[in-house]
């Protein structure tokens, strides 16, 4: 099992000693070192030589809800990347695994040169149907969802809703930085049920990306 070094790197004045793969194994439900180190704009790895299995997930929350960075939970000799720290700022970034919260914590350094943290996913979400009766006859509501450049948006995961209930199955797009696409969003029966009869309803979507900016878009369809 080989341990990647990175030796000394300057940050902001201060130097800080670190290695690049975030590692387990040496001793049972541990990292295998309390701090590791990146540059901005690159994707840490994670490697788990332990036991039995682990992730990587950070303390901070992200702008859409979840971890700032993190992993699955990786199986014993399996390696992963850890999803999101390609978006982080020249900082330090406290994780865990979740799974053995009490003797696994680490620090994830990252460095400010000499690369740059990839813009993160961005999306702006308009409602596209006009007319309520086409949405209840068709059973679909018609939204366009946009991903500012020039990051793809992966996972956006899309609901509609007519008040506080939900009208709108769940539905999961990727598109492309700086592209759009228009989604057609199946009726819930619940929903059909809740839009047939009506002259006008205003409807509600709302979209997240993982590890970006989600976004909120409403119509009154009549």
């Amino acid at each position: 099992m080989t341990v990647v070094i990175v030796g000394v790197l300057a940050m902001g004045g201060v130097a800080w000693g670190g290695f690049a793969t975030i590692m387990t194994g040496l001793v049972n439900n541990t990292f295998d070192e309390s701090s590791y180190i990146i540059e901005e704009g690159t994707v840490a790895s994670f490697f788990n030589g332990d036991t039995t299995t682990h992730n990587v997930t950070a303390n901070q929350k992200g702008p859409d809800g979840g971890a700032l960075f993190r992993t699955g939970n990786i199986p014993r000799d399996q390696a992963a990347d850890v999803a999101g720290t390609q978006f982080l700022d020249a900082d330090s970034y406290a994780f865990v695994c979740t799974i053995h919260p009490q003797t696994m914590q680490a620090t994830l350094n990252v460095d400010d040169g000499p690369g740059e943290p990839v813009p993160r996913p961005d999306i702006s979400l308009k409602v596209k149907s006009k007319k309520l009766a086409k949405v209840v006859d068709s059973g679909r509501l018609q939204v366009k969802v946009k991903a500012a450049a020039p990051t793809r948006a992966a996972n956006v995961e899309l609901k509609a809703k007519k008040g506080k209930k939900g009208i709108t199955k769940g539905k999961s797009v990727n598109v492309a930085g700086g592209r759009s696409k228009t989604v057609k969003l199946k009726l819930s029966k619940g929903g059909e049920k809740r839009l047939a009869d009506l002259g006008s309803a205003k409807v509600k979507v709302q979209g997240t990306v993982d590890f970006g900016f989600g976004d909120k878009a409403s119509k009154k369809l009549k």
